[in-house]
């Protein structure tokens, strides 16, 4: 999908579907293992890896195999609904190709389990050192290597597509983080620390699940931001007066009013806001935005692409807009239907839901409100706008 264009209602279907299957499967795959290791009376999560449950000499091993296999199926369904959300670059094709090897070795090390489990075995820890166990444990192994460097390699496949936009310094902070959760799991497992060996695993498979599901939870937002009409484009004999909101040059002022418990952040914040609107042409504008604080906090400074989807229906997107949304015009003023904004804080992209309506007063004013929520179900506060259209 090409950058500032809206998404279609099949891609959305396909990236939603996508995202709800990884998150399903990343609760299912720990319940294998939960209900693997309650069937082995000899088990200990501390000190024994998950995928011994899938052994040769485990009960039901194909039970922790097979989640292993679904595993592979939810890093399928993240490929497939970062290819049909991310925009058609080099970059993204290397995270969708990163994100299906993740699932094609998860699959493989499902399929090939171990002969034994070497952790609680000595017998079985002596043949793994002297490569005498079977061909499949082996194949487990390394695919299993393999499956950690492409996971690990993700993150900054991800942070090169998308930085720059809103998701891309998280994406390399949670590479950062992947790094150090895998470098510290070597030191202790090459120390001492042969007795932990099960936890530090499970550690590192928390922090994949979290991963897993936080892309999910991206693609959910994308997928659900603004309603979608058919395009079409306005002939030139239809009036534009209803989008005179689209004048080059407005200045305003607002508050954000938070919810109470938000108070630590203070209830009334007040900013100034200068908006530019340039048309190059091909009933496409460009909306430039800068809102500033009076007492402190970030400078929010952003470009939107507005493009006609009816006579008085325009579809705004912007990089911190995940599938943009739709302002509804009258000649009273617009409507903003409810859209998703990634809203930075503290180095972090916070999706909140947003919808509000502007009123036109003396020709020249807009004036209205925009309301948020986090995740769209947890109120954060209201901000209030007052707009002057300059004369240039």
């Amino acid at each position: 999908m090409k950058r500032g264009e809206p998404p279609t209602l099949q891609s959305r279907g396909l990236v939603t579907r996508a995202a709800w299957l990884a998150i399903a499967g990343q609760v299912l795959f720990v319940g294998t293992w939960l209900i693997s290791a309650s069937l082995q009376p000899k088990y200990s999560h501390l000190g024994q890896y998950v995928s011994e449950l899938g052994a040769g000499t485990a009960k039901a091993p194909w039970l922790v195999n097979g989640g292993q296999v679904l595993l592979g199926v939810t890093f399928a369904a993240l490929a497939v609904g970062l290819w049909a959300s991310l925009p058609r670059t080099r970059a993204s094709l290397v995270v969708v190709v990163l994100f299906a090897s993740v699932a094609l070795l998860w699959a493989v090390v499902g399929v090939f389990a171990t002969e034994c489990a070497p952790t609680l075995d000595d017998a079985c820890k002596r043949a793994l050192e002297a490569g005498d166990l079977s061909l499949a444990t082996y194949v487990h192994l390394w695919s299993g290597l393999a499956m950690q460097v492409a996971l690990l390699a993700g993150p900054f496949a991800l942070a090169w597509a998308t930085w720059s936009g809103p998701v891309g310094r998280p994406a390399l902070a949670a590479g950062v983080a992947g790094l150090v959760i895998v470098g510290a799991r070597y030191l202790v497992t090459a120390g001492d620390g042969e007795g932990v060996v099960g936890l530090v695993q499970r550690l590192e498979l928390l922090s994949m699940h979290v991963w897993a599901c936080l892309l999910a939870i991206g693609m959910l937002v994308w997928a659900t931001g603004g309603s979608r009409r058919m395009a079409t484009s306005p002939t030139s004999g239809q009036s534009l007066e209803p989008f005179r909101y689209l004048a080059p040059s407005w200045t305003g002022e607002g508050e954000m009013r938070y919810r109470g418990w938000l108070r630590f952040l203070s209830l009334l914040r007040r900013f100034s806001w200068d908006r530019r609107v340039e048309y190059p042409g091909e009933a496409v504008w460009l909306v430039h935005d800068v809102l500033r604080y009076e007492d402190y906090g970030p400078v929010f400074d952003r470009t939107m692409v507005a493009r006609p989807l009816a006579r008085n229906v325009m579809h705004l997107t912007a990089d911190d807009m995940p599938g943009g949304g739709d302002a509804v015009l009258t000649p009273a003023g617009m409507d903003l239907e409810p859209y998703w904004m990634l809203t930075p804080y503290f180095g972090l992209p916070w999706p909140l839901r947003c919808a509000g309506a502007l009123r036109l007063s003396e020709g020249d004013r807009l004036a209205g409100r925009i309301d948020m929520s986090l995740l769209g179900f947890l109120p954060v506060g209201r901000m209030s706008l007052r707009l002057t259209r300059n004369e240039l």
